[in-house]
This record gives structure tokens, C-alpha cells and sequence, in this order.
């Protein structure tokens, strides 16, 4: 007999199947989760998170290579992480809002209840935790848009995604436009490679690939695209705590908005809540069977460079849910961007591949590289020119190590997108919270879809055959770049 799917009833009834133990790789993934929400800029020693990092990556990976459940950690000790770095979140984000002009009889009263609301989403009955999410993500959603109505931000990306949105509905490539230098001499000689400034201009258009771009255009229109980000951190956090089947998941899941990073993300224009989102409709859908599940998949693809890194994550889906799946999505990728490479072929290379390469080294980003560089007294070539190959090469090993499913495709893409920004000569909080939500999503996931597990009467927890999520049927300062 299959395994019931379980309803909202079922969620807080999930405890008692897990016995109060985590495996171990969930255990890592959940607090890499955590790790990723904190990492709003580098601290000292610059060495110190990168490692920190690696370690949990490595704990998370070998179970999965060796296809090994054991050994587990208690619940109540992976879930006070998860807590504290939510509630440190909460008071964080509020605190940032202040520094962003916002007044702190607005901010203070929504933290306090913030908090309270957090609690009940995770430990309350069936209603009061369905109440507690919705204040929650009410919560966020007021404070988030009192800072991008009141505060300020100097960062390319917003005129980079505002005027390529008005470039493409006037008729007008977005990678052909330019953009005034929003930086000082400083700033442009840490942020810019050679060449990409002249008098002032910035002689390369819309960074990124289309499918964000596109996917911003209705919140341009009602006036700032960054109103489509902020539904997309709510739309993320609320599927994903419904997905989630016990308590874990569900603390796990509000690290979205809890975050340190969370409402910044969303200042900056950053388009990795739009990943998020387009990453949980993926497995949502793959868990359920359903064949739309190519639309997000196809649309995650299209949306940043850096999903080279995980590519080999659709040898999963392929598994998973049949290559019919992966041609449909590859289809979605194809529709979105290729209209935009034949529109303007040169300026589409030049924005989307050539300037990556030629972005500088940054000693502020959250990677190994600065730490190392600073120990060593510099690096040599190849160690700044590794990160695509070793990201490649954990996607593959976790897409050929795991049993396939949905939760195997969210800890492939969230495990080699970490190594490659660890090992990047860049790497902000707009990669980690993607980095973060993959996490995220796996270790909710992970409860009912265990990809270690041998066969399907593993997959709860391991031990014991577990009902899966709604629909399942089986199988400081902002960082000033992009």
C-alpha cells in the first residue's frame, strides 16, 4: 500500500514518526540553511565562514556518496540552531530597517510581534501555527516595504533591471543598453573590470540571463520590480513550510524570512528570491508527478549564469521524473532565451559571458579565496579559474550517488552552487541566500523523500515509512556588486 499523502493535519502529527532524530546529512543541510541566512558580509578572521561552510558541506556530502542513513543527531539540538539564528534574524532585520530610515515605532512593535508569531508557526496547534505563519510572513512583508519605500540603495543591479525591462517594452535589446556608473573611483575599480567603465558609462547591458528579467515585468509595471521579489520570499516561505512534515521543517522553512539577509535580498534587487521560488515550484512539483514541474525547472535554467554549476542536477530529474521532463524543460529554457540571443547576438555575449570573466578578484567576498590570499600573499591563476569545474563535479557525484527524487535535485544544486561560491574569487549574500533556500527546500523535503535511503520504504526518516507532503505521490552593508 502507497503512503497516504498528507494533509495540513498530518504536518504537526510528523514528530512522533521522527522519533526526535535527525540523519546526519539532514542535519548538516539544515544548518547550512542557517549558516547561509547569516552571511550579510565577511567578518573576521575572513577565513573563519568560508571553513565553516566546507566542513558542513563535506558532512552533508559523504552520507550521500556513501549511501549511508547513519548516524543521526537529536532533533531538539539541530532545531535550537535553526531557532536561534531565526530569532537573531527577526532583531537583525529589524535593526537593519531602522538603519535604513525607518522608524523604530513601526519597526519595534512589528518585531514583537515577529517573534511571537515565529514560535506559534513552528510549536503551536494546527491553527494557532497556520496564524503564526501568516503574521509572520505579514510581518516581513510591511517591513521589507517600508525599506524600499524610505531607504536608498547604491547598487548597479537596480538600473541594470529597470532599464532593461523599459529597453524590452520599448523594443530595444536589454543587453544592448548602458548604464550611468553609480560608484565612485573606488568603488568602480573594486567592482568593475577593465574597460567596462568609459566616461562614466557602463558599456555592458542586463547581466543575467532572461527569465528573471522577464518574470519582473508585472511588478515594473505597478512601479518596482522588486514588489515581484518580495511576493516571491512570501510565495517561497509559505509553500515551503506547508511542505514541510515535522518540526524541523518547519523552523527550517522560515529562515526565508528570518534570515539576516532576508529583507536586504529584496532592497538590493538582487533576482535570487525569484531562484527560490522557481526551485521550490520545481520540487513541489516533481514530488507530486506532475509534467509542469519542466516550467520552473526550465525557468530556474534560464535565469542565472551560475546554474552551469548544477547542471548535472537534471540527470536527477531524469531519473526521477523521465527525460521527457528535462526536453520539456530544456524547451521552456530554449523559448526564453534564445529570442533574446537573436535579437542582439553581440551585445547578448558581451553582457552574459564576457563580463563575467572579467570581473575582478574581491577581497570582500564570502569565499575561501580572500582568506587564502591574505595567508599566502597571493594565489596563482588557476585557483581563481577552478570553482565551475569542482561545482560540476559535486553535482554529478550527488546526481549519481543519490536515489533520485526532488530532494536529491535540491541538495545537488544547493550543495555545488556552495562549493563553487566558496571556491570563487566572488561570492555575497545574494548567492547565499539562493545557496541557502536550496537548503532550505532540501532539508524540508528531506523528511519524506530521503535521498540516502535504498528504497521508498526508507524514505521518511530512514528507519520508518513516513506520509510525504501535500500532493506527494511517490518518487553589513549592503555589497555593492552583482
Amino acid at each position: 500500500m502507497q503512503p497516504h499523502a498528507a494533509t495540513g493535519d498530518d504536518v504537526h502529527r510528523s514528530a512522533d514518526l521522527t522519533r526526535g532524530r535527525v540523519p546526519l546529512a539532514r542535519t548538516a543541510a539544515a544548518v547550512l540553511a542557517a549558516t547561509c541566512s547569516l552571511q550579510y558580509a565577511p567578518i573576521d578572521p575572513v577565513l573563519l565562514m568560508p571553513l565553516v561552510m566546507l566542513v558542513l558541506a563535506v558532512v552533508c556530502l559523504v552520507p550521500l556518496l556513501t549511501r549511508r542513513v547513519g548516524p543521526h543527531a537529536r532533533q531538539g539540538l539541530v532545531l535550537a540552531v535553526v531557532v536561534v539564528v531565526g530569532g537573531l534574524g527577526i532583531v537583525a532585520n529589524a535593526g537593519l530597517a531602522m538603519v535604513s530610515g525607518v522608524s523604530s515605532w513601526a519597526v519595534v512593535p512589528l518585531a514583537l510581534v515577529m517573534l511571537p508569531a515565529a514560535a506559534a508557526a513552528v510549536w503551536g496547534g494546527r491553527s494557532w501555527s497556520r496564524a503564526g505563519l501568516l503574521v509572520l510572513l505579514a510581518g516581513f512583508a510591511v517591513l521589507a516595504a517600508l525599506r524600499i519605500l524610505q531607504a536608498e540603495v547604491l547598487i548597479d543591479v537596480g538600473a541594470f533591471l529597470r532599464g532593461g525591462i523599459d529597453a524590452m517594452l520599448h523594443g530595444t535589446s536589454p543587453y544592448a543598453i548602458t548604464i550611468e556608473n553609480p560608484y565612485d573611483a573606488a568603488g568602480t575599480r573594486a567592482f568593475y573590470g577593465p574597460g567596462v567603465v568609459v566616461d562614466g558609462i557602463v558599456q555592458y547591458g542586463f547581466p543575467y540571463l532572461p527569465a528573471s528579467l522577464l518574470l519582473d515585468v508585472p511588478a515594473h509595471l505597478l512601479g518596482d520590480p522588486r514588489w515581484m521579489h518580495l511576493a516571491a520570499v512570501l510565495l517561497t516561505t509559505g509553500l515551503a513550510w506547508r511542505m514541510a512534515t515535522d518540526r524541523l521543517g518547519r523552523a527550517v522553512a522560515l529562515l526565508l524570512v528570518c534570515g539576516t539577509t532576508a529583507s536586504t535580498v529584496v532592497l538590493a534587487y538582487w533576482v535570487e528570491p525569484l531562484l527560490a521560488a522557481l526551485l521550490l515550484l520545481t520540487v513541489l512539483a516533481m514530488r507530486s508527478g506532475r509534467t509542469w514541474a519542466a516550467v520552473p525547472l526550465g525557468l530556474l535554467f534560464a535565469s542565472k549564469q551560475y546554474a552551469v554549476s548544477y547542471a548535472p542536477a537534471l540527470v536527477t530529474v531524469a531519473r526521477s521524473r523521465g527525460w521527457r521532463t528535462v526536453a520539456l524543460a530544456a524547451a521552456v529554457g530554449a523559448v526564453v532565451v534564445v529570442p533574446f540571443v537573436v535579437w542582439d547576438p553581440r551585445e547578448f555575449v558581451r553582457s552574459v559571458v564576457e563580463l563575467q570573466f572579467i570581473q575582478p578578484f574581491r577581497d570582500d567576498a564570502v569565499s575561501l579565496l580572500p582568506g587564502l590570499k591574505a595567508l599566502l600573499g597571493g594565489l596563482p591563476d588557476w585557483a581563481v579559474q577552478v570553482s565551475p569545474v569542482i561545482g560540476l563535479l559535486v553535482s554529478a557525484l550527488v546526481a549519481w550517488r543519490t536515489r533520485p527524487g526532488a530532494t536529491a535535485f535540491a541538495i545537488g544544486v544547493a550543495l555545488s552552487l556552495l562549493v563553487t561560491v566558496l571556491t570563487s574569487k566572488v561570492g555575497f549574500m545574494n548567492y547565499y541566500y539562493f545557496i541557502g533556500a536550496a537548503f532550505v527546500v532540501a532539508t524540508v523535503s528531506w523528511a519524506s523523500d530521503d535521498p540516502v535511503a535504498h528504497d521508498r520504504r526508507d524514505a521518511g526518516t530512514g528507519q520508518t515509512r513516513e506520509p510525504s507532503s501535500q500532493g506527494s505521490r511517490g518518487d553589513r552593508g549592503i555589497s555593492l556588486t552583482r
